[in-house]
């Protein structure tokens, strides 16, 4: 009698995870390489310091987190990317007028883009705020770029993202090739 195994192959999916960066957990920006965020060479820290308004240290809910946001150049006039090693389906960050209580230049956005560099989405703050939390939702997102068009104006606080789910082979995926040289040992 001739034992047959059936050619089953399961597919699983690795749950996605949320993460939140509040820039105040490490001396460098370099140190977040390790978990796959880089950052443009013109982005750098930003000191929130004692001029910051009362409603941005706590915003009910928070839109910084102190001591540290993140700057775009001399905080303005140029754009910067954050960059991740891995598959980025949502992704949201403060954009923070500073350091008066002026509120947030025209013209303040994120863009997200793919692996191949295409656009994926667009999120423009509000200019009559003094801050707003920019989301874009898309799969595949591989970089953020930040704008901020106007020197002085804008710093960037508590970058989330939610990691796509990368799909994984089954244990039966697995245990097939297994299943196949045994078949083809008995014949």
């Amino acid at each position: 009698m001739r034992a047959v195994f059936p050619l089953m192959i399961g597919v699983f999916v690795a749950s996605s995870h949320a993460a939140t960066v509040t820039f105040d957990d490490v001396a460098s920006l370099g140190e977040y390489t390790a978990q796959g965020i880089t950052f443009s060479s013109n982005i750098s820290f930003w000191q929130i310091g004692n001029s910051v308004p009362t409603v941005l240290e706590d915003p009910n809910g928070g839109a910084v987190s102190n001591p540290n946001g993140i700057c775009v150049g001399p905080c303005g006039t140029e754009s910067g990317s954050i960059y991740f090693d891995f598959d980025v389906e949502n992704v949201s960050i403060y954009a923070l007028s500073g350091p008066s209580d002026d509120p947030l230049n025209s013209g303040v956005e994120i863009r997200a883009y793919d692996l191949s560099d295409n656009l994926l989405g667009t999120a423009t703050a509000d200019p009559l705020l003094q801050f707003d939390q920019l989301t874009i939702a898309a799969v595949g997102i591989r970089r953020l770029e930040l704008i901020s068009p106007v020197l002085g104006g804008e710093a960037w606080d508590e970058l989330s993202y939610t990691v796509t789910p990368v799909p994984l082979p089954g244990a039966l995926a697995l245990m097939l090739p297994g299943a196949l040289v045994l078949r083809l040992r008995r014949k």
